[in-house]
């Protein structure tokens, strides 16, 4: 049997309360000792009881708070959204066994709306719904993202430059985390202020501030080096950039250093861009071990159609010991 008192209970048992604070106050007993009090507040229990008589007696509001309902996280639907307009299949070949892995439907962003998982054994299954909205840019402001465990739900500001300033990021209505930016007169970032918050609440975890002000800019105003400093002022990473004649990157190292011991761990990036789109085509990440040995590498390999679409990433993998080697084709129809 529940173990509470109905709302009627509730109420009786409040106006019986009252009742006896009332009693209790028209029979206090005034004696030697409560004089000076007495006098001393006579005139503030005058004026009540003046207010008291003539004054209507306001409503008492014997409501109760209604509890806080519980986050319902909705339902996955494997309803094709409305603004979907292209359907992406996407099949992955390793050890020479190719298989369709997910099918996207994607609007005319080229953000997926609806992803759906594709079993071993062919069965589909939605893996996520997605909605966004966009500003006259076509940047987005506002991403949906429902999984069947989560619902994410990331708000993005922008400046008069349209850089973005502000993202925030909520969780099944509880925010999880943010992330602010300020930029130099090149629009490089150059302060990254990030929060997170414990899982299921608003309460502040951690606050992390990366500073980036310290660079060496070249004459089209790219960073050519970024200095990162500890809250003691010591140095602990250093990253260096090289560029074409377009401004794009071409290599990025970072250093990381323990002014403790003297080690260090380094990592490059070095980058390829495809003649006809413009866009990345090859990248090569090297991580290295703190004797300077190289750790692994990973290389992306990546190839466009006429419009530019992504159609084959070949990702492989190599350390000293293995080298694997996955092909990812991506295949558009047009709905």
């Amino acid at each position: 049997m529940k173990n509470y008192r109905t709302n009627r209970q509730r109420i009786t048992a409040l106006l019986l309360s009252l009742a006896c604070i009332l009693c209790t106050a028209g029979c206090t007993d005034k004696g030697p000792d409560s004089e000076i009090s007495s006098a001393e507040t006579s005139g503030k229990s005058s004026e009540a009881s003046a207010d008291e008589v003539n004054e209507e007696s306001p409503d008492l509001d014997l409501s109760f708070p209604e509890e806080t309902e519980p986050f319902e996280l909705p339902e996955l639907s494997d309803e094709i959204p409305a603004d979907a307009v292209t359907k992406v299949t996407i099949t992955t070949e390793y050890r020479d066994e190719i298989t369709t892995v997910s099918i996207e439907y994607r609007n005319d962003h080229d953000d997926p709306v609806l992803i759906i998982n594709v079993g071993s054994d062919g069965e589909e299954t939605v893996d996520e719904n997605l909605r966004y909205e966009y500003n006259d840019k076509g940047d987005p402001t506002y991403k949906y993202d429902l999984e069947d465990y989560q619902l994410s739900e990331t708000y993005y500001e922008y400046d008069d430059k349209g850089r973005e300033i502000n993202v925030k990021n909520v969780d099944d209505g509880i925010i999880s985390w943010e992330v602010k930016y300020k930029y130099d007169e090149y629009d490089n970032i150059i302060l990254e202020d990030s929060s997170y918050y414990k899982t299921g609440t608003d309460e502040l975890l951690s606050n992390v501030v990366s500073d980036y002000s310290d660079c060496d800019y070249d004459d089209n105003g790219n960073r050519l080096a970024v200095r990162s400093y500890t809250a003691s002022g010591a140095l602990f990473r250093t990253e260096k950039y090289t560029y074409d004649s377009e401004n794009r990157i071409l290599t990025e190292i970072t250093i990381s250093e323990n002014t403790e011991n003297g080690s260090y761990k380094r990592s490059e990036t070095h980058r390829e861009y495809d003649p006809a789109s413009g866009k990345e085509c090859r990248t090569e990440d090297i991580s290295y071990n703190p004797d300077g040995s190289v750790y692994n590498t990973m290389l992306y390999e990546r190839e466009f159609d006429s419009s530019g679409r992504l159609v084959h990433v070949t990702s492989t993998y190599k350390d000293d010991e293995t080298e694997n080697v996955t092909k990812t084709t991506y295949e558009y129809e047009e709905l």
